[in-house]
């Protein structure tokens, strides 16, 4: 099992979480609830541990390297 994919995706995954998590908010903050703060709290920290899975080292991914490197940023993927 591969640790480094699994917390790449679970990464994006709080992403999708803290973004959904922005809806609540937002109608808590039109409709005056101070409950809304709890929601942005852990939108935030979903944000946080998110962005500490979901970040990648250039220099670990073995498909940007050498002439495979190249071919996929002139097919646009990178």
């Amino acid at each position: 099992m591969n640790k480094k994919i699994i917390t790449y995706y679970l990464g994006h995954t709080l992403y999708f979480q803290a973004l959904f998590l922005m809806v609540p908010f937002a109608v808590g903050l039109i409709y005056g609830e101070s409950v809304a703060f709890y929601y942005f709290s852990t939108a935030l920290g979903c944000l946080l541990v998110g962005y500490i899975f979901a970040r990648k080292n250039r220099r670990t991914a073995p498909f940007l390297r050498g002439r495979a490197s190249y071919a996929w940023r002139q097919a646009g993927f990178c």
